[in-house]
């Protein structure tokens, strides 16, 4: 078990932040994939989605692009780097206690390099919208939403750009 995967099983033990893969991909002309949440309209961020116990983070980050924008394939990516961040959100006043978790969210945020077919299939039932922005676009979208979680996707965005 690797690092990521045992800090994962741990947060489980406490079920007080709910463990979630967000991954940061870019394209070729460093533009980012970030989608708008269905349930929020004022939400924009980089996919994301819970992983489950005893799931690998590669496994769960699959599992959410497919379901969230189709890319289904795992050659489409080039992995850049596994561990970009980690940080912990705590839950707003009004979504205490979602999936069993009573703090927040746990967010494990992977850097990868997409170069397969741009056409997105978005699940209707997660993502309202999905869109390839360069930096700017990205932040200004970020901004739409919630400030503390936009403060921690900018934050990730300049970690982002400053290896690729």
């Amino acid at each position: 078990m690797n690092n990521i995967d045992q800090m994962v099983e741990n947060l489980y033990v406490g079920l007080e932040y709910r463990p979630c893969v967000v991954p940061v991909i870019y394209d070729d002309n460093k533009r980012f994939l970030i989608t708008q949440a269905s349930v929020e309209l004022s939400c924009w961020s980089y996919p994301q989605g819970g992983i489950k116990r005893g799931e690998k983070i590669i496994d769960a980050l699959f599992r959410e692009l497919k379901e969230e924008v189709g890319i289904n394939s795992r050659l489409d990516l080039n992995f850049i780097d596994y561990n970009l961040y980690y940080a912990i959100l705590n839950f707003e006043s009004d979504r205490l206690r979602k999936k069993g978790f009573t703090k927040g969210k746990a967010y494990f945020f992977v850097l990868a390099n997409y170069f397969g077919d741009k056409k997105l299939v978005l699940n209707s039932k997660e993502v309202a919208d999905a869109k390839w922005l360069n930096y700017s676009e990205a932040a200004e979208h970020f901004y739409l939403g919630r400030k503390e979680k936009a403060d921690l996707n900018k934050l990730v965005l300049d970690k982002a750009i400053n290896l690729i």
